[in-house]
């Protein structure tokens, strides 16, 4: 059966890949049948998805395929595949690291986890993205001491869809209220979402009747989240609302340095010194622990790209190189032309477009994403405009600042600019 599960997967992908671009594309060519369980055919991918509508999508199809091969319903579902040695933020270190930023959070955790805060029926952590919040769940719930229903609000939606469906909902009602510890993140990413609003008000009202602890975690204040029901944003300040703040300077380097010591050095060859100093120089104004690891995982692939141990193999021979100016000059050149491959793909332009003086609103957005990158790398503002064909840094900076703005409002935009880097 499994051998023709993966047959008919293959084929699938194949016949489905024209309909996706990017890294909708890769996400599908990287899946694996897992298993089949009570129908339910479980797929591992090799990658995240770039969208949570990719999965469903891909699900459909998929779904739709073997169930008209097989002659049967099929439930379609996507688990992750758990890599080897890579890392992330969440893996680094087995405590948060504490500054004045999470230090009111980490001690009210602390103090829910040893159940020392009677009376309080939930805490609501929130905070802008890469400030560590999943990071002090993962904390919390390794410390409480009892087993946690741990939930990503996407997933938690989709369950209470999934469960509406197929007429087992009150089952999952059932379990859910049953928690010790019920922790839930990303509840920011239920709005809109307004049956599954009152669901989780729902199991808020009974789990505080049972003196149950009730975590969560969001980006915002739940009374700035769009679409969001009052009265479960009233349920979600019943007990203590703590804001995060971005880490200090001091923390952000220390963590950049471990990132450094444990994942990024480990992997170089050459010259590690000078590659230290290109290291330090990415993370300049890097603002959050998710944008550390960003430029590190950005730093780790351009090492590659650019040809950094080309370079140390050639210094060992004796050839000569570059003077340290132009050098420097040459790195930047690559760099940009790399970033502008990358944003050229993501957006389905001419990548030579994007340096001549066209004025079209099609190449617009993508220069100032371009822009974006490469100041995120350290490039100065009047070399950036020079290589666009803008007049002055001043186009820059509104390019920066645009780009910003919406990242912060557009998830699908935020992501689909990270995938350039």
């Amino acid at each position: 059966m499994r051998s023709f599960l993966e047959e008919q997967l293959g084929f699938v992908i194949g016949a489905a890949e024209a309909q996706f671009l990017g890294r909708e594309r890769s996400f599908l060519r990287g899946l694996s049948v897992d298993r089949l369980q009570d129908r339910e055919l479980w797929l591992e991918a090799r990658e995240m998805p770039p969208a949570p509508k990719t999965v469903d999508r891909v699900c459909r199809i998929v779904a739709e395929h073997l169930s008209n091969t097989m002659r049967s319903d099929l439930r379609v579902r996507v688990t992750l595949a758990r890599k080897g040695p890579a890392k992330g933020f969440n893996d680094i270190d087995s405590e948060p690291l504490v500054d004045s930023g999470n230090l009111e959070a980490f001690r009210a955790l602390d103090a829910y986890a040893r159940d020392q805060l009677q009376g309080v029926p939930c805490i609501y952590l929130y905070g802008g993205s890469g400030l560590g919040k999943t990071r002090l769940l993962r904390w919390f719930q390794q410390q409480v001491g009892v087993a946690c229903t741990s939930w990503d609000a996407l997933a938690l939606h989709r369950e209470l869809q999934s469960a509406s469906r197929i007429g087992r909902l009150q089952a999952l009602r059932s379990a859910l209220e049953a928690s010790e510890v019920f922790l839930l993140d990303e509840v920011h990413r239920l709005r809109g979402k307004r049956r599954t609003q009152e669901e989780l008000g729902r199991v808020i009202d009974l789990l505080a009747a049972r003196r149950r602890r009730v975590l969560f975690c969001g980006r915002h204040h739940p009374y700035q989240i769009r679409e969001f029901r009052a009265s479960l944003a009233s349920r979600l300040l019943g007990g203590y609302t703590i804001g995060l703040r971005a880490p200090t300077l001091a923390t952000r380097k220390s963590f950049a340095k471990r990132l450094w010591d444990e994942q990024v050095r480990p992997g170089l060859r050459g010259d590690r010194e000078r590659s230290l100093c290109l290291y330090q120089a990415s993370m300049s104004g890097a603002q959050s622990y998710a944008e550390i690891v960003q430029r590190a995982h950005s730093f780790q692939q351009q090492h590659a790209e650019l040809g950094v141990e080309a370079e140390s193999q050639t210094a060992a021979a004796g050839r000569p190189l570059l003077d340290p100016g132009q050098s420097r000059q040459h790195e930047s050149s690559q760099l940009f032309e790399l970033l502008k491959q990358r944003v050229a793909r993501a957006f389905g332009i001419d990548a030579e477009a994007l340096s001549t003086r066209d004025s079209s609103r099609r190449l617009s957005l993508p220069r100032q994403v371009l822009a974006y990158l490469v100041y995120e790398q350290g490039m100065p503002g009047p070399e950036i405009a020079r290589r666009l064909g803008w007049r002055s840094a001043s186009s820059v900076t509104y390019a920066i600042r645009r780009v910003k703005e919406r990242m912060s409002l557009d998830d699908e935009f935020a992501r689909l600019v990270e995938s350039c880097r």
